[in-house]
């Protein structure tokens, strides 16, 4: 395969990305739930919920014995939390971008060393500091 032809994996899992923002776009819409509580926290509440409160209360978990609704319910939460942290994915990719297109190999080997105490505390310290995972590798 070409170098620069993304494959259908890729393709599969940019998709499914977008489908769950959607969906939980279309959840939250649907229902009349807090857009606040989803964009700043990743969680489905309703409206007009605010202090400390907002932080901790959500809508009820199904607990039941029906799988699907179950299912439902954990896709749903799984939306919810994409739509939380897609800005901070997006950054994390063009920070990663910009680090394969700038910066080579060679110079971060030489820079960090390759293997042992040092690279390791290195790496570990730049990766606490960097919001890149590897979504934004490959």
């Amino acid at each position: 395969m070409p170098e620069g032809k993304i494959k259908k994996k890729e393709w599969f899992y940019f998709v499914a990305v977008i489908v769950l923002y959607i969906l939980a776009i279309w959840y939250v819409a649907f229902h009349n739930l807090s857009w606040a509580a989803l964009f700043k926290a990743g969680i489905l509440q309703e409206k007009g919920i605010t202090g400390l409160e907002a932080r901790v209360k959500e809508i009820s978990a199904p607990l039941s014995w029906d799988i699907l609704k179950v299912c439902w319910y954990i896709i749903i939460k799984e939306a919810a939390l994409l739509v939380e942290l897609m800005p901070y994915w997006i950054v994390g990719m063009f920070i990663a971008a910009g680090l394969v297109v700038f910066v080579s190999w060679e110079k971060v080997k030489h820079r960090m060393g390759y293997g042992g105490f040092s690279a390791n505390f290195l790496a570990t310290t730049a990766g606490a500091i960097i919001p890149i995972c590897s979504c934004g590798i490959g």
